[in-house]
């Protein structure tokens, strides 16, 4: 029981390693990131702990890796591993990683959701903490051949208004409409535009009715006070569920990563760790390009011979250690 407990509070130690390492390196790009907007120093501060987590939640394949590589080499060195390994078989080891292995594949499955819930956590922030007025934001919105421009200016969150309000809309690259208006409200989470003009190649009429747009579609990029350009994304994409193979391939790379690094031939203190990683590196990239494919045809047999490539690698380390 001792030894059980050991080995978790090992690998615990391990993660929250892995973590502030991966913290300390990503805040500071991200704070180097936030220079070029007008926030004052807290709140440099606030948005650049929540943009770092924001990109760990977008990574947790590679902090179970790394955690496993401190982990493997924290006990390899004092021969801890080897003692260990020499009481539980690389299945009863593999056993105990169980709980993690679920854990990152589940926030690995659904990091978009957690990288959404973090961004909406920011965009509130902002939202509730800028004092100054924004002088202007840009944002394209490409859809098949349709192409929308969206120019705000001269934004006020704190009267809940925007001074002007001018959209445009084209198609195969040719203008189709406009509209513009210099009475918008803003109200929860979205935009009022009142009474709007209408401006097409042949006339020029004023809509007798309001137009409302969600503020979701701009995401956080709405409330930085920097003036700038930015693309609109489809969040739905995105959030398209992975397919039971995908997730499958997740649980696995997982588990391969563990077995490279605990198997009796890779504990010895002789064994060359950045063979060991490099090996990890390759299988990750192998992991994410595949994982990223999708084919019009075959598909299944490509993701289920990924899973298989997978699984006959794990079986390998298993029954040969």
């Amino acid at each position: 029981m001792h030894l059980y407990k050991f080995i978790f509070i090992k690998i615990f130690y391990s993660i929250i390693l892995s973590v502030l390492m991966l913290f300390s390196v990503l805040y500071i790009f991200s704070l180097i990131e936030l220079l070029s907007d007008k926030y004052n120093l807290l709140d440099t501060i606030v948005v650049g702990i929540i943009n770092t987590f924001e990109l760990l939640a977008t990574i947790p394949n590679i902090i179970f890796v790394s955690s496993i590589i401190i982990f493997s080499i924290n006990i390899k060195k004092t021969n801890e591993l080897m003692i260990i390994r020499h009481y539980l078989s690389i299945t009863k080891f593999s056993i105990i990683f169980l709980i993690f292995v679920i854990l990152f594949s589940n926030l690995d499955i659904n990091k978009n959701n957690y990288k959404n819930l973090l961004s909406d956590l920011k965009k509130n922030y902002l939202k509730s903490n800028i004092k100054e007025e924004i002088k202007g934001k840009i944002f394209f919105e490409v859809e098949d051949e349709n192409i929308t421009i969206s120019k705000f200016t001269n934004i006020d969150i704190e009267k809940n208004k925007v001074d002007n309000i001018s959209i445009y809309n084209f198609k195969k690259d040719l203008f189709s409409n406009a509209l513009f208006s210099n009475n918008n409200v803003l109200k929860k989470n979205q935009i009022i535009i009142k009474d709007p003009e209408l401006i097409t190649s042949s006339d020029i009429k004023k809509l007798n009715k309001n137009i409302y747009i969600k503020l979701d579609k701009f995401g956080e990029d709405f409330y930085n006070t920097n003036l700038s350009f930015h693309k609109i994304t489809d969040n739905k994409k995105q959030n398209d569920s992975i397919s039971l193979l995908s997730k499958l391939a997740i649980f696995l790379s997982l588990f391969v990563y563990v077995s490279i690094f605990i198997s009796r031939k890779n504990i010895q203190k002789s064994s060359n760790n950045i063979i060991l990683i490099g090996l990890c590196f390759l299988i990750f990239i192998y992991n994410f390009f595949t994982a990223q494919m999708y084919l019009d045809k075959h598909n299944f047999i490509f993701h289920f011979l990924v899973v298989l490539t997978l699984g006959f690698y794990l079986y390998k380390n298993i029954i040969n250690d």
